[in-house]
């Protein structure tokens, strides 16, 4: 029996360390790929330029500044539509739900993260309820266009596939951000 289990212990250990290997390999492309390749928005991609491939130095306190006039503005829109403020109290951190899809996957998580964090999405169907007279589109559209804006103005950006941590306002937890 004690055999049996060595066995089995020992033919999943090469498994464990294919997956740290993995993902090893892919922080070193994210990290690779960040220096080398820069921003896809930028006119002098790579690190010669100062480009990090995310936002540093005074663009990152201007894209928080951002979102925190999106998060006042959505949040006032709300009350001004004749928004209730229990429906704002109870989805505010709704959105947040949308970190389950992490259990299926970096890019699982990274699509339904980024699908809910959305402004777009948010504001077209805020239109539509608007048009439409359906208060319950508008009312959820600002409620996660504030949520989302809240998360920016802390730092938490849309997410790359790369994990949870890499997003379009720099990496969570990195100094400086």
């Amino acid at each position: 029996m004690a055999a049996l289990v060595h066995e089995q212990t020992a033919s999943r250990a090469p498994l464990q360390q294919s997956a740290r290997r993995a993902e090893r390999l892919d922080a070193l492309a994210w990290e690779k790929d960040k220096h080398f390749h820069g921003s896809p928005m930028s006119n002098n991609a790579g690190p010669e330029h100062g480009d990090h491939g995310y936002p540093t130095g005074m663009m990152v306190w201007l894209l928080r500044a951002e979102a925190l006039a999106i998060l006042a503005a959505s949040t006032a829109l709300f009350f001004l539509l004749g928004g209730d403020l229990l429906i704002f109290a109870v989805l505010f951190f709704a959105p947040d739900l949308s970190f389950l899809g992490y259990g299926a996957g970096r890019k699982v998580g990274a699509v339904l993260y980024n699908t809910v964090h959305s402004y777009a999405l948010h504001s077209v169907l805020a239109v539509a309820g608007v048009l439409s007279g359906h208060e319950i589109l508008w009312q959820v559209a600002l409620v996660f266009v504030a949520h989302a804006a809240f998360d920016r103005s802390l730092g938490y950006g849309l997410k790359y596939f790369a994990g949870f941590r890499y997003t379009h306002l720099g990496t969570i937890g990195a100094s400086g951000n």
